[in-house]
């Protein structure tokens, strides 16, 4: 993840750019007349080494719109592999929106209890080894250094998981809060993983965070689970190409008719009211 890599993680070739981000070098200030929307996510959004730069979501939504629109979009993707809610609330506050005129904020399911993770807690490689093999072997070591040799795991602790979402709501109530005082439009995706969403409560507490900010909200299960369980995975959590293709089919409609019918720009808004009481 360190800025102006050339990299290969499954056999795909990407660029991590001047950010420490994957996707192509930007300019800041942006180039007058393009829109460029930021989308802040996890690995789901980083799309790792299993998912090409003509495949990945984020890609495809600005090139489909730029074809549609007659106006240029540009993406960045501000992500990274094992972040959740904190890491990229946090990352946002610290850097910035980078220009964009729109940000898109796609939460999966499995980051609605996701604690604030580091690279080294996830196994991750700050940058390439000096061959395919050395990676992996460092990547292996790191694996079975981290699993239990003489007694099982620890039992899920309820009550910290229940901390944790409660923790994470506030947190992405305040990013959603301080991005819209900004004056930067926000929407927010969220994403299932095989099985939905689980627990089904939480979905909805999140859902009720973004419409106290007036967030509009895409829920893209509808569209991913309708091909029967598991088409759309790569396993229970990340999208394969197939769901890549459907969730540009799903944001590309969403963010044409709720943002880009007017002409593109930054509102000023105010922030949210009252966090509501979880369900």
């Amino acid at each position: 993840m360190r800025p102006n890599q050339s990299v290969s993680t499954r056999g795909y070739r990407f660029h991590i750019n001047q950010a420490g981000l994957r996707g192509p070098d930007f300019v800041l200030p942006r180039q007058v007349g393009v829109y460029r929307i930021a989308f802040l996510g996890d690995s789901i959004t980083y799309g790792g080494g299993s998912i090409t730069d003509p495949d990945l979501f984020v890609n495809r939504v600005v090139l489909t719109l730029t074809s549609l629109k007659g106006h240029r979009f540009e993406a960045t993707n501000m992500s990274a592999p094992g972040w959740g809610i904190q890491n990229e609330a946090a990352y946002v506050s610290r850097v910035g929106v980078l220009g964009a005129d729109l940000i898109v904020w796609v939460v999966p399911s499995i980051d609605f209890r996701r604690p604030k993770t580091s690279a080294a807690e996830n196994d991750l490689l700050l940058e390439k080894p000096r061959s395919r093999l050395s990676g992996v072997l460092l990547t292996s070591y790191q694996k079975l250094s981290h699993m239990p040799l003489f007694s099982p795991p620890h039992p899920e602790d309820l009550t910290k998981r229940a901390q944790l979402f409660e923790e994470n709501l506030k947190v992405f109530r305040s990013a959603l809060s301080e991005l819209a005082e900004e004056g930067t439009r926000v929407a927010v995706v969220f994403v299932p993983g095989v099985e939905g969403y689980l627990p089904n409560n939480d979905l909805a507490n999140y859902k009720s965070v973004a419409a106290s900010c007036s967030i509009p909200v895409l829920d893209s299960a509808p569209g991913l689970l309708s091909q029967g369980s598991g088409k759309a995975f790569i396993d229970a959590v990340h999208l394969n190409r197939r769901g890549h293709a459907l969730l540009v089919e799903q944001i590309t409609k969403f963010l044409k008719n709720n943002f880009l019918e007017a002409k593109p720009g930054k509102v000023e808004k105010e922030g949210c009211s009252g966090l509501p009481a979880p369900h």
